[in-house]
């Protein structure tokens, strides 16, 4: 028999909610739109709004977040 998977984990930061699929965290305002990938501890990262990366520095691992109307693949 299969094993039915549990309920998807959540967590929430900085007032966005963040739902874990596979291995990546997915804002939960994500609507597949395309996206900016950007790793850590870049310019490009250090160059990303203050507030994106308070959240993002909060959760390990890949983390597909819509800041601005605008989604990141942080990693």
């Amino acid at each position: 028999a299969k094993r039915a998977a549990g309920p998807p984990a959540k967590r929430i930061e900085g007032g966005k909610a963040f739902e874990l699929r596979g291995n990546v965290w997915y804002d939960e305002a994500y609507r597949g739109q395309s996206v900016t990938a950007v790793r850590r501890s870049t310019p490009a990262y250090r160059s990303l709004d203050s507030g994106l990366r308070a959240i993002t520095d909060k959760i390990s691992g890949t983390v597909v977040i819509v800041w601005n109307d605008k989604a990141y693949r942080i990693r």
